[in-house]
């Protein structure tokens, strides 16, 4: 897995042309060679040690969504996709 192993080559594969990030407090729409950037630097900053999915589902209207837990030493962020 992409955010496990701190890959932002892997994870921008499934990027749209443009990406809303918002990455320890860095919020913002960009386009997807800028998000995996953006991801490269954040991976360097804050190694992952672990990512686990805390829950899935999808809304009403279909749309499918996950939260995880990204761990890193010292810390750790929640994920929403």
């Amino acid at each position: 897995m992409a955010l496990k192993t701190g890959s932002s080559k892997e994870l921008s594969k499934y990027f749209n042309d443009i990406v809303e990030l918002s990455l320890a407090g860095e919020k913002g729409s960009y386009n997807k060679s800028h998000a995996e950037i953006m991801l490269k630097d954040f991976f360097k900053k804050y190694p992952p040690v672990d990512f686990q999915y805390i829950h899935q589902g999808s809304s009403k209207e279909g749309l499918k969504y996950a939260i995880g837990k990204y761990s890193y030493n010292g810390g750790s962020f929640r994920v929403y996709i």
